[in-house]
């Protein structure tokens, strides 16, 4: 995929992302590409806790303990996101367009927003278990899963840096 493709692939999964061809393009999207994943683990951990709500006023308590798993990973990877530096300053300071860096930054930055969906989607299913608890343990095992997935994908971030 040619970086023009790869921008706007990006693109559609992030809203904002302007652009990776100059230091001040990079720092942007870096910032826009990061505000958007902690706001999207926000917006899934609140569907979570409403499930969690759900459960209590039912009282099937069983499963609890799998959705505060998934909670506690979500702000350990929120928090990881939000608290990391925005773009190396002597890697964008220095940083000469070069084509196989920008598609690795293009890559990690689409494969963040596509965990980001992968996780709304789960959300979704969990949503859609009620209170059957079957059902309910195996959403939150994929939901665990993928919030793994992002932050192994987040810890890639410093090799594509130069760190």
């Amino acid at each position: 995929m040619g970086l023009a493709e790869g921008l706007k692939s990006v693109a559609k999964l992030i809203p904002g992302v302007t652009g990776y061809m100059n230091r001040d393009e990079l720092r942007d999207t870096d910032k826009v590409v990061r505000g958007h994943v902690v706001k999207s683990l926000e917006a899934v951990k609140a569907r979570v806790d409403g499930v969690k709500r759900l459960l209590v006023d039912e009282k099937k308590l069983m499963v609890l303990g799998n959705l505060d798993r998934v909670t506690s990973r979500i702000d350990r990877v929120r928090n990881r996101v939000a608290t990391a530096a925005y773009g190396d300053k002597s890697f964008f300071s220095e940083f000469k367009v070069d084509e196989s860096v920008l598609e690795k930054l293009i890559e990690f930055d689409r494969g963040m927003g596509e965990k980001v969906l992968l996780l709304a989607d789960h959300t979704a299913a969990l949503e859609k278990a009620g209170v059957d608890e079957p059902a309910i343990k195996t959403a939150s095992g994929a939901m665990e899963k993928s919030v793994q997935e992002l932050d192994e994908l987040f810890s890639s971030r410093d090799s594509i840096l130069g760190k």
